[in-house]
């Protein structure tokens, strides 16, 4: 049985699991695979990783030789976009929102910070953002009820769903 997508559960112990190889990697370059980003990563000791995230299901990271690199492609907008901001450039952290499936990647780049968030659940997107919450690229414009994702308009988060497994949550509908 294969897992279709990641709990925000799994998110949490896969950056429990990695952030010691993330937390001051570079940014060597950044590619697309399919509907999937892929960073190459070089670690502080000189490591080098990919981590392949497609919006919606997963993040993981992966040996180099996972592609071929004729199978990757940079020719998107948002893939050239990405590069301009944040190639060589060094991750300073990685957290999750609270209970929910995003991860958000903060990267610091020369005198600027940024911060790549990645949605991991349905019709999520990937987003860099600055230090002004402005989106300076995504991976697809997005237009809902709740929310419109678009270059040059502020990042607004998805809304959250009550969980009954996170604490918070849970404490919210006792009171209630």
């Amino acid at each position: 049985m294969s897992i279709k997508n990641m709990s925000w559960i799994d998110i949490n112990f896969w950056i429990k699991e990695n952030i010691n190889f993330l937390r001051d990697s570079v940014i060597d370059n950044i590619y697309s695979f399919k509907d999937s980003l892929v960073l190459r990563l070089r670690s502080r000791d000189g490591e080098k990783r990919l981590l392949i995230s497609k919006p919606g299901f997963y993040i993981f990271l992966s040996p180099e030789t996972i592609f071929d690199k004729k199978d990757l492609s940079f020719e998107e907008n948002f893939i050239l976009l990405l590069r301009r901001y944040v190639r060589d450039c060094k991750i300073k952290d990685v957290r999750q929102q609270p209970c929910e499936r995003i991860v958000e990647i903060e990267i610091l780049c020369r005198d600027s910070r940024y911060t790549l968030t990645i949605e991991l659940i349905p019709r999520g997107v990937i987003v860099l953002r600055d230090e002004n919450n402005k989106i300076k690229t995504l991976n697809r414009s997005l237009k809902t009820k709740d929310r419109i994702l678009k270059i040059n308009s502020l990042y607004i988060y998805p809304p959250k769903n009550i969980n009954i497994y996170c604490e918070k949550d849970l404490k919210k509908l006792i009171e209630n």
